[in-house]
């Protein structure tokens, strides 16, 4: 590899890198933007004849120094969060041009793609999720707070249901670790990885999984098993998510050249040739299987027939598994 070559790759990753910051600047923006929106409406709402009860004023006008300053400060984050815009596009522009560099340098830029596109989804997640739903819980701990005096019983109920709020939050961040590292991997190794996830999975639905993992297969590259631990993970997820199937067969096995890795469910099926012309617009799992296939070297073969089920058969050569980490 080429000095000038790995000079790029450690720009390219550093501006993934500062993407990823921006990209946390912006969700934090969007999300004061909502908190502040919704402790707006919060008091702009207390006009009902219960809050009169207690206060001869309306709410706004007792509020006023207080709504001031909060509208003041969600201009503000409307500001940033323009600029934090303006930042990611200059350094996506960035990012294509040293990307199409180092295709001149024959470089395998997919390994840079999927980073980007799971911290992406990493971010969408945790934005879309917990955080959204931490947000929620805050205001609903601030409408128990005006119950305190004036209606205890329900300020109980609030809080309550703020408890039960965060455990769910709980979950979801435990399950977002899980996908960035499952943290039995490196202590268990990759069977007993995949049947934690398998047990987690028929927690959560009503789908039948069998599995079929042979003990031996291992590499001293735990990165490969990682990759391995991933492929499985996808195609169950996508089996699960969109064959609508109530049984789903995993098999991996040491053919001593190979590793074999075949799933295969029992759902609706689906029209191969259709799904491959529209991937790169609608079906970007499918995308991060090839990908991650193919940087171990290996093959993907999909099968499927309408109402009869899908069959993916994956085949990882062991030549290229060496001692690396």
């Amino acid at each position: 590899m080429s000095e000038k070559k790995e000079i790029l790759e450690k720009l390219y990753d550093d501006f993934l890198k500062e993407k990823e910051s921006i990209q946390k600047e912006i969700d934090d923006c969007k999300n004061e933007i909502s908190e502040i929106d919704s402790y707006i409406n919060s008091i702009t709402s207390m006009e009902d004849s219960d809050f009169k009860v207690f206060s001869p004023r309306d709410a706004e006008s007792i509020y006023k120094d207080s709504l001031k300053e909060n509208r003041s400060l969600k201009n503000k984050y409307e500001n940033d969060y323009k600029t934090n815009l303006k930042k990611r596009e200059k350094i996506d522009s960035r990012l294509k041009k040293i990307k199409n560099v180092l295709m001149d340098y024959g470089s395998d830029t997919r390994v840079f793609e999927i980073q980007e596109k799971e911290r992406q989804r990493i971010a969408r997640d945790l934005h879309d999720s917990s955080l959204q739903n931490l947000t929620h819980s805050i205001h609903k701990l601030e409408l128990a707070s005006l119950y305190i005096d004036k209606d205890p019983i329900q300020a109980k109920l609030e809080i309550a249901d703020i408890s039960k709020g965060i455990k769910e939050v709980i979950e979801e961040m435990r399950n977002t670790i899980f996908d960035l590292r499952p943290m039995q991997f490196d202590d268990l190794g990759l069977k007993e990885s995949v049947e934690q996830l398998i047990e987690k999975i028929k927690r959560d639905t009503s789908v039948n999984i069998k599995c079929d993992i042979d003990e031996d297969i291992d590499t001293d590259n735990k990165n490969v098993l990682l990759s391995m631990f991933r492929i499985i993970q996808e195609c169950i997820n996508n089996a699960v998510k969109h064959s609508n199937g109530n049984l789903i067969e995993i098999k991996v096995k040491n053919n001593n050249d190979c590793f074999d890795i075949i799933i295969s469910d029992n759902g609706e099926g689906f029209d191969v040739n259709e799904i491959f012309t529209e991937k790169a617009k609608r079906h970007f799992g499918l995308m991060i299987l090839e990908e991650r296939v193919n940087i171990l070297h290996g093959t993907i073969n999909i099968d499927s027939v309408i109402e009869k089920g899908t069959r993916v058969h994956v085949q990882l050569p062991l030549i290229y598994m060496d001692n690396k980490e």
